[in-house]
């Protein structure tokens, strides 16, 4: 079995249920058949809120790991590996809350961008727990995103962890906003119209609030 995650997330029990699953001596166990039932799809979720995953080939009746596999290549993977993960992100949207945007800060932004926006965060990606989306639902265009990462993957000389804000920017305004101390090049994004704020008190909410709107209506087209 392959462990998908063991994450602070909590799972709703009722949802599961909804959702498909029954009791097993595991805790809970859900089966799905993908590409055309060649598989079956086990998941398997503890007392602990750990999810694990079996992919076997019906076929043969053995495991079945490529889809894991970071070089694993074509188009036959790459259909396994897509039923595959959107299966997981629908147990994951479905069936666990989420408490991972904890600073101040970020809870006012996530607050800001639900009333303000009707946006609300998406997180897209299992392998990625600790980053969301904000999307405008007129032109589906992301137009922030947070996540979580250590102060020195933005070259910040300082330890722990940091939440962050990743938003659009004009590309003619780049060179002037972006300076490293306040305004650091986009972390995962596009560095041409993207950059990131440390979401720790070092930026007024206010003035945050007020770039959201700027990204927002940047993501319009």
């Amino acid at each position: 079995m392959h462990i998908v995650f063991t994450d602070s997330r909590q799972v709703i029990k009722e949802n599961l249920i909804k959702f498909g699953f029954v009791n097993c001596e595991f805790g809970y166990e859900y089966e799905k058949e993908i590409l055309k039932n060649q598989f079956t799809l086990k998941l398997f979720i503890n007392d602990k809120n750990e999810m694990f995953s079996q992919l076997t080939d019906n076929d043969t009746g053995d495991e079945y790991v490529l889809h894991l596999m970071e070089n694993a290549s074509g188009q036959f993977v790459g259909d396994i590996k897509n039923e595959y993960e959107s299966v997981i992100n629908s147990v994951i949207l479905s069936c666990f809350e989420r408490d991972v945007f904890r600073s101040e800060q970020a809870k006012q932004i996530i607050s800001y961008a639900k009333n303000k926006y009707a946006a609300e965060c998406e997180f897209l990606w299992a392998k990625f727990p600790k980053n969301a989306v904000l999307r405008r639902s007129d032109t589906n265009k992301w137009f922030a995103l947070l996540g979580v990462l250590d102060y020195s993957k933005l070259n910040i000389d300082k330890d722990g962890k940091t939440e962050i804000l990743n938003l659009r920017i004009p590309k003619e305004e780049v060179e002037n906003t972006v300076d490293s101390m306040s305004f650091f090049p986009a972390y995962h994004m596009n560095k041409k119209s993207w950059y990131t704020i440390c979401l720790d008190g070092s930026i007024k909410t206010q003035e945050i609030l007020s770039r959201l709107g700027k990204s927002y209506s940047l993501a319009l087209s």
